[in-house]
C-alpha cells in the first residue's frame, strides 16, 4: 500500500502547471491572449474542496501541461465518523485541458484510485494524506487492501463510464459557469466533443 503525503511526487509524467496559464491564439487579424482560471471547486460537497485541489495542485502538476487543470473525483465511499481522520474512497482523476475555440480538448490526464484521509481544522477540511492504489500487478492486492469490502465497488466505480461522464461534464459546466467563460464543450483524442450542461 503506497502511501502519499501532501505534496509529494508522483512517479508520473513530470510538468508543473502554473495557477493561471495563459495561451496565445493566433488569428488572421491579430495575436490575442486567452487566460484561464485556476480550477477551484465550487459545488455543495465541502470535503470535495480540499480533494479537488490536491488533485490540481499535486497530481495533475505531474502531467503535460495544459491551459487548465480540472479534476473529477469519482467517490464510492466516505467515513466521518472520526474528525480527525475523515476518510473519502474513490476513482480519481486529473485531466489537463488546452482551449481551442470554445473547446476544451485534453491534453493529458489520468486516474488515481484510493483513499483520501481528511482532518477538520477549525472547520475547514485539510488533506492529511492520500493512499494510492498501485498500478500493474500490484493493482489488485493494494486495492484490497485499502478499499477492503469495497474492493467491488472499486471496479464498479472504475468500469461505469456513463457516471464517469456525467460527473466530468457537470464539474467542466460548473467551472465554466462560475468564471462565465465562452466554452460549449469538452474533447477527448479521437473521441466526439461533449456538450456541456446548459
Amino acid at each position: 500500500m503506497k502511501k502519499i503525503r501532501l505534496f509529494l511526487p508522483v512517479a508520473i509524467l513530470s510538468c508543473a502547471i502554473a495557477t493561471s496559464c495563459v495561451k496565445k491564439v493566433q488569428t488572421e487579424e491579430a495575436v490575442c491572449e486567452v487566460s484561464l482560471p485556476a480550477y477551484v471547486y465550487s459545488g455543495e460537497t465541502p470535503l470535495l474542496s480540499p480533494i479537488c485541489a490536491f488533485l490540481t495542485d499535486s497530481l495533475g502538476a505531474f502531467y503535460l501541461q495544459g491551459d487548465v487543470c480540472i479534476p473529477c473525483p469519482i467517490v464510492v465511499k466516505t467515513d466521518e465518523s472520526d474528525p480527525a481522520d475523515i476518510r473519502v474512497w474513490g476513482d480519481f482523476w486529473v485531466f489537463n485541458y488546452d482551449l481551442v475555440g470554445d473547446t476544451l480538448k485534453m491534453a493529458s490526464g489520468g486516474s488515481h484510485p484510493g483513499l483520501f484521509h481528511l482532518t477538520d481544522v477549525d472547520g475547514k477540511y485539510v488533506v492529511s494524506a492520500f493512499d494510492r492504489v498501485g498500478d500493474g500487478s500490484s493493482f489488485e492486492p493494494t486495492a484490497k487492501a485499502i478499499f477492503g469490502d469495497s474492493y467491488d465497488d472499486l471496479l464498479e466505480a472504475c468500469s461505469d463510464t456513463e457516471r464517469g461522464n456525467a460527473i466530468r461534464t457537470s464539474i467542466i459546466s460548473d467551472y465554466v459557469k462560475a468564471n462565465q467563460l465562452s466554452i460549449s464543450c469538452y474533447q477527448d483524442f479521437g473521441w466526439d466533443a461533449v456538450p456541456l450542461d446548459e
